[in-house]
């Protein structure tokens, strides 16, 4: 009986002379793990998801093929923000920013904020 071939994804190394995979096609082959690196704004932020701490603003973020992750940055003075990643090999980075809390206090002359009079 012949045996059966396993399906391979042919990698985008134009130097070696294999030819570049076709469009809409993963280069990440199933079952190894990927990386993606979440940048946060501001820089000092921390990343988190539902299992907890996952690291620094600027951390490479690696999970199996085809997970989806909602990665959430957090900063004290700041609104929490939020960005959903799907680990296909088809993003290398992504940007999570988060918003300045605004703090306006009657009388007081805030030069950060837009604040009413």
């Amino acid at each position: 009986m012949p045996r059966e071939r396993s399906r391979s994804l042919r990698t985008a190394w134009t130097d070696h002379g294999f030819e570049p995979p076709r469009a809409g096609c993963s280069t990440v082959p199933a079952g190894r793990p990927v990386q993606i690196k979440v940048l946060t704004q501001p820089e000092t932020a921390t990343l988190y998801d539902a299992s907890g701490y996952r690291g620094p603003g600027g951390a490479h973020l690696s999970e199996p093929f085809g997970t989806k992750l909602e990665v959430k940055c957090r900063q004290p003075g700041y609104k929490d923000g939020s960005v959903k990643l799907v680990f296909d090999g088809k993003q290398e980075a992504a940007l999570c920013v988060l918003q300045r809390i605004v703090v306006c206090i009657p009388g007081v002359k805030n030069p950060f904020d837009n604040c009413p009079e």
